[in-house]
């Protein structure tokens, strides 16, 4: 009977998860014989894509990712490079403008938007605005001194996190370039940007009538209390220079596979269709600063994390998928591909989600399309069944001449994977002669893909004593003894 075989389609999907590492030499040979494999099929094998997704459509915005959530990420949009009192001034301007009114835990859940807060004054589960924590982390956020669209704690877990990040220290700033944060741990927080009070008001004169965040000026008698701490930011801080441009933050609630592979410093345009309660849901993410790599496929990690490409003059490089896994599962080691991908060199974990850096971290470079332009095709060995590995994961052959060509040198023994698909080898039996098709996995045991019987030669024609040719036995002569 004939021996069972594994359909390529199959095992693509499985060296996504079962692929052998070795090391560069032995890449290096698997490299140069799938590219010439590739090379022959280009003409014979249609691209197939792993993941393109559509161009974005309907309503857009273009920026730089700042913040990326479980479940939402933020984009600032292009602005001009300006000081950061300028920036924190500029910052506080577009939060007065839209007149909010106060909400008790606005602003906590993405700093520098507007929310419908929690259960408490100025709340209604409905009406969206800022409370005094929440407005002072949006002013900050916009001038890049707070992660834009990360969460914000209360008002004293604010100022405690610009003291671990050395943005501020004890004391009011000293005028008239300086900017103070005043605060009542667990009462209020505001501050003063360049001599002017800024924050949510007690809807008094001079403040905003909705108490929501806006200029003060009415001397913020809170200012002078004892009560308040004061805190200034750190001249080192002040010389930066800032690029102010609006904050937009996006959930996924709609496509929640959009976020895999998004990192901060990411070029992007996001189309978006808005909520019934303000919010804005991604619909599509173009990578407006993607550049495009060609190469051939030498490895894939494992769970498709990664793919690492060859290219002509023999370089590697690895790709990251960010989780993604679609983007590797139908790929083979020898695929010729195309891959759009970024590079984040500003990118770090903090508090479980990716936030911008203001740098150090270690570049991250992310496949986010690949493309197969050419199928690479399996090479043969034929020989006979020396040894079959218990479970049938294995097997080793024996070829005829000896001069087989693989990643592990010439040989005439050559032991070769099942990788999980023991099946094929159901009735391989030591000394059967087989051919079988392989795929040289990454430099080390190839990987076979499908298993048949070799082709017997016919026996030879028998002679009498006399030197004639015998006539050949029919199937229904009968046997004597």
């Amino acid at each position: 009977m004939p021996i069972r075989w594994l359909g390529r389609r199959r095992l693509r999907r499985q060296l996504v998860v079962l692929l052998i590492c070795a090391g560069s030499a032995a890449t290096a040979a698997a490299a140069s014989a799938t590219r010439a494999v590739a090379a022959r099929d280009a003409t014979a094998a249609p691209a197939r894509a792993a993941r393109t997704p559509a161009p974005p459509a309907g309503p857009q915005a273009a920026g730089k990712v700042t913040f990326v959530g479980a479940s939402s990420f933020t984009i600032q949009t292009g602005g001009r490079q300006t000081g950061m009192i300028d920036a924190l001034t500029a910052a506080a301007n577009a939060v007065t403008a839209k007149d909010y009114p106060y909400v008790w835990g606005g602003g906590h859940g993405a700093a520098g938007i507007a929310s419908v807060g929690s259960p408490g004054p100025g709340s209604n589960g409905r009406r969206i605005g800022y409370d005094c924590s929440g407005a002072v982390a949006a002013v900050l956020s916009g001038a890049g001194l707070w992660a834009a669209g990360s969460g914000v704690p209360n008002d004293a877990g604010v100022i405690s996190a610009l003291l671990r990040r050395g943005l501020i220290a004890p004391g009011p700033a000293s005028a008239p370039e300086g900017v103070t944060i005043y605060d009542h741990p667990g009462v209020h927080i505001f501050m003063n940007i360049n001599g002017r009070f800024w924050g949510t008001s007690d809807g008094a004169d001079g403040g905003n009538p909705k108490g929501g965040a806006g200029w003060l000026s009415d001397g913020a008698w809170d200012a002078h209390s004892k009560q308040f701490r004061e805190f200034h930011l750190v001249p080192s801080v002040l010389k930066d220079r800032a690029s102010y441009g609006q904050d937009y933050t996006f959930q996924f609630v709609r496509n929640p596979f959009l976020q895999l592979g998004l990192l901060p410093g990411d070029a992007v345009r996001v189309a978006y269709a808005a909520s019934d309660i303000g919010t804005m849901n991604a619909m599509a993410i173009d990578y407006t600063g993607a550049q495009i790599a060609t190469g051939t496929v030498v490895q894939v990690g494992l769970a498709g994390t990664s793919l690492t490409l060859m290219s002509a003059d023999g370089t590697t490089t690895t790709y990251q998928t960010g989780g993604n896994f679609e983007l590797t599962q139908q790929l083979a080691l020898g695929d010729v591909v195309s891959v759009a991908y970024t590079t984040t060199r500003d990118a770090r974990v903090t508090n479980g989600a990716f936030v911008a850096s203001a740098g150090g971290a270690r570049p991250v470079t992310t496949a986010h399309t690949v493309r197969v332009t050419a199928a690479a095709g399996a090479a043969q060995a034929s020989g006979t069944v020396t040894v079959v590995a218990p479970g049938h994961t294995a097997f080793t052959l024996h070829t005829a001449t000896g001069n087989q060509t693989f990643a592990t040198g010439n040989t005439a023994d050559q032991t070769f994977m099942t990788v999980g698909s023991a099946g094929m080898l159901h009735r391989l039996r030591v000394g059967d002669a087989i051919t079988v098709s392989y795929v040289q996995a990454n430099g080390g045991l190839p990987i076979a893909e499908q298993v048949t019987p070799a082709p017997r030669a016919p026996p030879p024609p028998a002679t009498t004593s006399s030197g004639t040719t015998a006539p050949a036995p029919t199937g229904s002569s009968p046997v004597g003894r």
